[in-house]
């Protein structure tokens, strides 16, 4: 009776293995590695007639089990581009969360089966350095064309804020068949479709339109005197009339700008004050689009020398 066992001869460190503590397998260029020997007892017999028989027994673990394994790691970066507030100011509440999900079938179905481990979501807000961050590494154990897309949390939106539209990233996994998936992704919403790190995300701030009253705020009031309890004339052949322009102060530059941007709108521009409207005469709205320090001035033209000004 023999009893002989076998073994799989395990890689070294030397060979470029490395030991699996949490499968408990040396593992070399993505194979795993088992460990455990086959033991067979041999059972050798006389049958008295000038022959050996032989016959096997006790056979424990009878098969060597090796597998493969390769793993790819995508890591991204995303940056948050905010700006329209004055001096593209963040305030202590701003916050975008970012998410990252399969965007097709086969990507779905790789994330159900863990082929791929998507990361949690990400959140970039006033204190965070350079305004990025990173998403936890994407594994990726199987190979194959992938499709994610990266979109922001509009649960909580900022008011005022215009947000950007999800991106989405092509991802080619390739498994170079000693372990090692190699990750290269494009995104499918830039031009040239090139590798972007970081990936940037523009929001703009742009608050409603706010409307100043001319009937409350653009009164004027004029002061005629001279004539007889300072009478004003209004008749058929001839009525007193003063007019008055209301516009920018052109020497003041934001002014300037804000006009030619429409992001200041007259209701009107232009005011004829008689006597029949002297004690409430005003000018109209003005709309404005954009916060800021505006000047304006209102002036009296004297369009036929009537009268000493």
């Amino acid at each position: 009776t023999y009893v002989v066992q076998m073994a799989e001869v395990m890689p070294t460190e030397a060979d470029g293995a490395h030991y699996d503590m949490v499968a408990g397998a040396w593992v070399k260029d993505g194979v795993y590695y088992t460990a455990h020997p086959v033991t067979a007892t041999f059972v050798v017999e006389d049958n008295q007639r000038g022959t050996l028989t032989v016959h096997v027994t006790n056979v424990t673990g009878s098969t060597f089990v090796n597998r493969y394994e390769a793993l790819g790691v995508l890591s991204l970066q995303i940056r948050k581009d905010f700006t329209g507030r004055l001096n593209n100011e963040w305030l202590d509440g701003d916050k975008f969360t970012f998410a990252i999900q399969a965007a097709d079938e086969a990507t779905s179905q790789a994330v159900e089966n863990e082929d791929i481990l998507l990361p949690e979501a990400i959140t970039i807000g006033k204190t965070t350095e350079n305004k990025t961050a990173w998403f936890e590494d994407i594994y990726i154990y199987k190979e194959g064309t992938y499709l994610f897309e990266i979109a922001e949390d509009r649960s909580a939106d900022i008011q005022g804020v215009t947000y950007a539209a999800p991106r989405q990233l092509k991802v080619k996994a390739t498994d170079q068949g000693n372990g090692v998936i190699t990750v290269q992704y494009d995104m499918t919403d830039t031009v040239d479709e090139v590798q972007e790190a970081p990936i940037v995300f523009k929001n703009v701030y742009k608050p409603g339109s706010t409307t100043l009253s001319g009937s409350a705020n653009l009164k004027v009031e004029k002061t005629f005197t001279g004539r007889q309890n300072n009478e004003w004339l209004y008749n058929g052949e001839y009525k007193d009339t003063f007019k008055f322009t209301l516009g920018i102060d052109e020497s003041h530059a934001d002014t300037n700008t804000a006009l030619a941007n429409g992001d200041i709108v007259f209701a009107s521009t232009t005011l004829e004050v008689t006597k029949n409207n002297k004690d409430n005469a005003y000018f109209g709205n003005i709309t404005f689009h954009k916060q800021g320090l505006y000047k304006f001035l209102v002036q009296e033209v004297d369009e036929q020398n009537k009268y000493p000004y």
